[in-house]
């Protein structure tokens, strides 16, 4: 981390479990996805450390979707959460594999380290279990209990993603940014978000990826008042609302 970004680089090896106690001690048969039982999510969570890429692929992309189905949380989404957090630190995850990442409500294959990945479906989580997703279950008189775990977590896995804010491989710096501005929504995390804002406003002056200058603006926009729409390098014009995101729900509920 530069100077300046102490603050921001607290250990999250306090915070977090070991990933191997984490799959073991899970009672994963009594925790439910979109498909039932969560039975098979230890061996989804498994292969993504696997030395074959195609395998880390298939886990990442269809083994673990029925945990965020359609943006829902369920019971087993929380302990998935914590334990891709978990080995985010794994020099394994460095490793650059081909991923599929939702653009603009379409599916494209791209090719990044699998840590940049990881941090990209915890940033799509944590859209899924923002103040606005819980303001929308809250306003037709519903309560998700995961939903709250989930959001319960967001100290925990804001300090495993701040550790790659200032990351050398910039896909990885950007993906790290994008997940940490939706989970410093959290109260606890409050005196952080000057330093995200910072780097937010670096972000949008560098990078194109429209899914990333759409986190950093709304980061901005939500903490910074009158905070400025900034064009694309190249002087085009870049997303200015969140309305290519992806998180949240497809639909208002009740479903």
């Amino acid at each position: 981390m530069t100077e300046g970004s102490d603050h921001l680089s607290e250990s999250a090896a306090a915070r977090l479990p070991e990933p191997e106690t984490l799959l073991r001690e899970t009672d994963w048969v009594a925790l439910d996805h979109a498909r039932g039982t969560a039975e098979d999510i230890p061996a989804a969570l498994s292969a993504l450390l696997s030395p074959d890429p195609a395998a880390r692929s298939r886990a990442l992309d269809h083994g673990l979707e029925p945990v965020r189905h359609q943006n829902s949380i369920y019971s087993a989404t929380p302990p998935t959460a914590l334990y891709l957090a978990a080995i985010l630190s794994d020099p394994r995850t460095t490793a650059v594999g081909s991923y599929e990442l939702m653009q603009r409500r379409q599916r494209e294959r791209r090719q990044l380290p699998l840590r940049a990945a990881l941090l990209d479906w915890l940033h799509l989580l944590a859209l899924d279990a923002n103040d606005e997703c819980l303001a929308a279950t809250r306003r037709y008189g519903l309560e998700d209990p995961h939903m709250e775990s989930l959001r319960a977590l967001r100290p925990t896995l804001f300090h495993a993603v701040a550790e790659y804010l200032l990351d050398a491989d910039l896909v990885v710096r950007h993906a790290a940014l994008a997940a940490a501005i939706p989970l410093a929504e959290d109260p606890e995390l409050a005196s952080y978000r000057a330093e995200l804002m910072r780097l937010a406003e670096q972000l949008l002056a560098t990078s194109t990826d429209h899914r990333f200058r759409a986190s950093a603006l709304g980061g901005l926009r939500a903490w910074q008042d009158g905070a400025r729409d900034l064009a694309t390098p190249g002087g085009t014009s870049g997303p200015t609302t969140l309305d290519s995101w992806d998180g949240g729900y497809f639909d208002e509920p009740p479903f």
